[in-house]
């Protein structure tokens, strides 16, 4: 028999839910009013959504799957609280802290991985399962072949998304729409900066070059379901209950044929594919021809989350260590993409490079060359996007670069806390990269449990924040956390990073927006080598630094510094003009300061 997977609608009202239920979902997914703006149900409304639903026997899920600042903590605390004495079949997180304050305060939360978390490997899961998690939202680039692999390595449910608007970049690696103002991706303010139109260089009119239709893949549900996907998602962004109801009645309709005759089911995909291109005849019970089938009281509770303080995160004490050959000292580090790079920081050592991982890097590395800085003075950054068929080549990598002398790595993705746990070697260190988002001290302790010895701080972040999550008031030992802690000062940060090859029309290699803000596209082996994770990325014209901050800083106990020239063609002089600015603590000149002294876009 068939396995015929959970049809799962997200909804953003008790008329969405209504007829999503109506046209056949298994399960609807919702967010409440806490962290996340297009919310529209109140608490009464939910309790009453969750009641209908489990007497009907169908499921609800709901999303927290948003980063969430230090002083935020309370208020993530109160939401779980609240949730764990009502009881809904799972949570959907982002936050390694909200994952963490689950585990040791409300274990009966059912915790489901977001697609923003960039689950795009067994290895991912598999570390996620040691902390409770249940089922994972995997990556949306991943293939039919990985999903397949992935799924013959866990034992988690894995859900992905089959009908809806996507995102052009990588699940959870996009951060086009923060760096113009503060509205976060991660924080569920996406302003979706890659819909809009863009002028090319040279170009006479724009267009919406970054735009993809949206996701449809209602004709593969066959080969997902023997693929071992548990749960087919529907994301619902239009508030439109017509189109709820054509989607979800098609999708109904095609799951429910699965096990019957190829003719059968054939017959199905044309009638499905004539009702998703407007065909409401075909529809079963439009919204006009049937009551509710869950009736909300807006005011049968009057129950919120409470007043509750969140209890501080358990971080474990630092190991006291003698200095030892690669200690990663205070100072200025350098991250470039090419070893070509490494001869132009002689010109102005730094601390230690920051020397980022790609295909060509291993064969370049065992040729016999000198090269200008020892292992233990570079640090490997591995790219933070780790799908499923590069899982056993960065296995031999990593293998590769220990026996090379390498001992210092940035990790990006959960699942390369894998790579190293049965490596018994205490010279190595691990350093929790940016993509981690540590943006609370909730998630510095589920990384720091991981075994990370140093932090870099998020480029989203702001001083403020920063300042909060390592506070020196809340230490579990002598040495202070910010001496471990590394800080970006300068970048042309990715904005968006893109797992597919260039179509035809990405003709052009700069052009800018309406307001006039200027950016590039590369797609040339130093961003992305062909068989990466990424193929091209979009970077900003204008510079990210705070330079001029690190006086400051290294008063308040930070001082490790980050200048990040991963995305530029390195060139002697300019790199010594950006060494002395950074040494004179020169003030910037029509230059980006990110989120540094803004922020995230306020939730309220």
């Amino acid at each position: 028999m068939t396995f015929i997977p959970e049809l799962l609608v997200s909804v953003n009202s008790p008329e969405d839910l209504n007829t999503a239920c109506a046209e056949g979902a298994d399960a609807v997914y919702l967010s409440l009013e806490s962290f996340n703006p297009r919310a529209s149900f109140t608490y009464p409304q939910f309790e009453g959504a969750l009641r209908s639903l489990h007497r009907m026997g169908r499921k609800l899920y709901v999303m927290v799957n948003t980063v969430f600042q230090e002083r935020e903590a309370d208020r993530i605390y109160q939401l779980l609280r609240y949730l764990a004495a009502l009881g809904p079949d799972g949570i959907i997180v982002q936050d390694f802290g909200t994952v963490s304050m689950v585990k040791e305060n409300f274990p009966s939360l059912k915790l489901f991985a977001s697609s923003k978390m960039n689950i795009a490997s067994s290895r991912a899961l598999n570390l996620l399962s040691r902390y409770g998690f249940s089922r994972a939202v995997l990556a949306r680039e991943l293939s039919l072949e990985e999903i397949q692999d992935i799924s013959g390595k866990t034992n988690m449910e894995l859900a992905l998304l089959v009908h809806g608007p996507i995102c052009i970049s990588i699940s959870g690696l996009c951060l086009f729409s923060s760096f113009l103002g503060g509205k976060s991706a991660n924080r569920q303010f996406c302003t979706q900066a890659c819909r809009r139109h863009y002028q090319p260089e040279g170009a006479i009119e724009a267009n919406n070059y970054f735009e993809i239709e949206d996701l449809k893949l209602i004709e593969k549900l066959p080969d997902l379901a023997a693929a071992g996907i548990n749960s087919l998602i529907i994301e619902n962004k239009k508030q439109n209950t017509d189109d709820i109801a054509m989607v979800v009645s098609a999708y109904r309709l095609v799951l429910d044929t699965l096990d019957s005759t190829d003719t059968v089911f054939k017959e199905a995909i044309k009638k499905a594919l004539r009702i998703l291109n407007g065909d409401f005849s075909q529809v079963n019970s439009m919204k006009k021809r049937y009551t509710p089938l869950i009736n909300i009281n807006s005011d049968s509770s009057k129950r919120k989350p409470g007043r509750d303080k969140a209890p501080p995160a358990e971080i474990q004490k630092i190991a006291s260590k003698k200095l030892q050959n690669n200690e990663l000292c205070e100072g200025i580090y350098v991250q470039v993409s090419r070893i070509e790079d490494l001869y132009i920081l002689q010109s102005e050592r730094p601390e230690k490079v920051i020397l980022c991982y790609n295909h060509m890097l291993i064969s370049k590395l065992t040729e016999k060359q000198t090269l200008p800085f020892k292992p233990v003075d570079i640090i490997i950054n591995l790219d933070p996007f780790f799908p499923q068929n590069q899982e056993e080549k960065l296995e031999k990598d990593i293998s590769l670069l220990l026996n090379l002398g390498f001992t210092n790595f940035i990790i990006n993705n959960p699942g390369h806390f894998s790579l190293f746990r049965n490596i018994k070697d205490k010279e190595i260190k691990l350093i929790a990269g940016p993509w981690l988002y540590i943006f609370n001290s909730w998630s510095l302790a589920f990384i720091k449990s991981n075994g990370a010895d140093f932090f870099i701080s998020p480029l989203e972040n702001n001083r403020q924040n920063l300042e909060r999550t390592f506070s020196r008031q809340d230490l579990r030992s002598r040495q202070d956390l910010r001496s471990r802690v590394f800080i970006t000062v300068f970048s042309r940060p990715n904005l968006v990073r893109i797992r597919a090859k260039p179509p035809n029309n990405y003709d052009f290699n700069k052009f800018t927006s309406s307001q006039g803000e200027a950016f590039r596209l590369l797609s040339s082996p130093i961003a992305a080598p062909k068989d990466s994770s990424a193929s091209i990325i979009i970077i900003p014209e204008k510079l990210f630094y705070i330079g001029d901050k690190i006086p400051f800083l290294r008063e308040a106990g930070f001082c490790h510094f980050i200048l990040d020239f991963s995305t530029e063609l390195l060139k002697k002089t300019y790199y010594k003009e950006i060494m002395k600015a950074v040494k004179e603590a020169a003030p910037p000149a029509g230059l980006s300061r990110f989120n540094w002294k803004n922020g995230f876009f306020k939730t309220n």
